[in-house]
């Protein structure tokens, strides 16, 4: 029945938004990783606290080697704001139609997070989170080529920021021809 307060920092926004449940390791289990597989691990989204639960490396010397994974995914996000959504010339940015489909709806853009993680396959998975008004965290996910600046939404969430249509299921059966009742 005691109401306790705890500050959100970003350690345990890392914590709770991690994208995959992982364990502690038991001490005897810990294997020794190199520089390249930790920074391979931080590219693909693991969070540094995590890392650390699994391998024999402190929090402290994880820090060291991230800064540039972790400047290297700001830079991609940043490319991906910057992206247009589509080919046509007037087509609006990412950050644009970000802007244009929440602000109206009342979402403070302060509250906004981007992350990114790459993907085995080389793209690079864009995640936007954002406030609901029910008090939850809606996410959007787009696919980013880092070659060719396309972006591609991966969700329902991300297709109606970008703009696009929504396919939905018809009521109605698709095979066959359907008579009028009179």
């Amino acid at each position: 029945g005691n109401i306790h307060f705890l500050p959100i920092t970003e350690e345990l926004r890392s914590l709770i938004s991690q994208h995959r449940l992982l364990t502690v390791v038991p001490d005897e289990e810990q294997t020794t990783v190199t520089v390249k597989e930790i920074q391979a691990r931080l590219r693909s989204g693991e969070g540094m606290i995590s890392i650390s639960r699994t391998t024999d490396w402190p929090l402290e010397k994880i820090e060291k080697f991230a800064g540039p994974i972790m400047q290297e995914r700001a830079y991609v996000i940043g490319l991906a704001l910057a992206a247009q959504l589509r080919r046509e010339k007037s087509a609006p940015t990412l950050s644009a139609a970000t802007i244009a489909q929440l602000s109206p709806r009342g979402v403070d853009m302060t509250e906004v997070e981007w992350n990114t993680w790459r993907l085995p396959d080389g793209s690079w998975d864009i995640v936007l989170m954002y406030p609901a008004k029910d008090g939850r965290t809606n996410e959007a996910h787009w696919s980013f080529d880092l070659e060719n600046r396309t972006l591609e939404a991966l969700d329902d969430d991300a297709a109606w920021i970008s703009g696009d249509e929504i396919e939905t299921e018809s009521a109605a059966p698709s095979h066959g021809i359907v008579y009028p009742t009179t």
